[in-house]
């Protein structure tokens, strides 16, 4: 499983079961798995 995450913004990606929110640099701050 891969996961992905998208540097604009605060925003939150969600790829298969894991949430991933990342800060305005890109830096991954939290992540959630969902099932």
């Amino acid at each position: 499983m891969g996961i992905q995450t998208y540097g604009h913004g605060r925003t939150r990606h969600e790829t298969q079961h894991v949430e991933v929110e990342v800060d305005k640099t890109g830096k991954v701050v939290a992540v959630w798995f969902r099932c």
